[in-house]
């Protein structure tokens, strides 16, 4: 049940993300949202949140944060870190 609350959460924030366009080229191309959505959801192996309107909020308040020269490093560094969590756990569930 818990599984089917996190996948259900990550389906439909990104289908409010792109709009209803979820596809794998959309995906592959908006690699950095994705995770940003993951992070979001769970955060070193524990789930955060499940419920897709706090999560789209909170991805779009992450996006916002760089727009002009000085946020852009500290989104940067945001999804960088998002990246490498996703990584280590997604390496985890692979081994």
């Amino acid at each position: 049940m818990v599984l089917e609350a996190i996948l259900n959460g990550l389906v439909d924030s990104l289908a409010r993300i792109f709009k209803d366009n979820v596809e794998k080229r959309m995906l592959i191309e908006n690699m950095d949202i994705l995770y940003l959505t993951i992070d979001e959801i769970i955060d070193h192996g524990i789930v955060l949140e499940t419920d897709p309107d706090d999560i789209v909020a909170r991805v779009s308040l992450r996006g916002t944060e760089g727009d002009g020269p000085s946020g852009a490093s500290e989104v940067e560094q945001t999804v960088s870190r998002a990246v490498s969590s996703a990584k280590s756990v997604l390496a985890r569930f692979v081994k």
